[in-house]
């Protein structure tokens, strides 16, 4: 369980240089977007709870490695400004540019089987 904990660890805390499929994280999230069943992309509104599960999980390890672990909250604290916020090369940021993406289209998106009756 620590060697997956720390397999999962390495994904989460990667630093790209300005290509960002040479993250694993980030390829794992471009196949989560693939529905093999009908060949095609999802549908956004699918993509988007996907995404927010990916981001959950990243949030529960990044508790369960960087603040229970070291229980240092500065230590904590400097992990998280490196790798755990939008607007860096981190997988992380891109995941969260995606959902931010995702919810805008899925928000301004209109239902076409919605009738409006005037």
């Amino acid at each position: 369980m620590e060697a997956l904990l720390y397999i999962l660890v390495a994904f989460i805390f990667y630093k790209y240089n300005r290509f960002i499929f040479t993250s694993r994280l980030i390829h794992f999230i471009a196949i989560l977007g693939i529905n093999v069943d009908i060949g095609r992309l999802r549908p956004i509104k699918h993509y988007l709870y996907l995404l927010a599960r990916v981001v959950y999980c990243i949030w529960v390890l990044r508790v369960e490695v960087l603040l229970l672990a070291n229980n240092k909250l500065a230590a904590f604290l400097i992990k998280r400004r490196e790798f755990l916020v939008d607007g860096l090369y981190s997988p992380i940021s891109e995941i969260l540019s995606l959902l931010a993406f995702s919810k805008h289209i899925t928000f301004n998106d209109r239902n076409a089987s919605v009738a409006l009756w005037l």
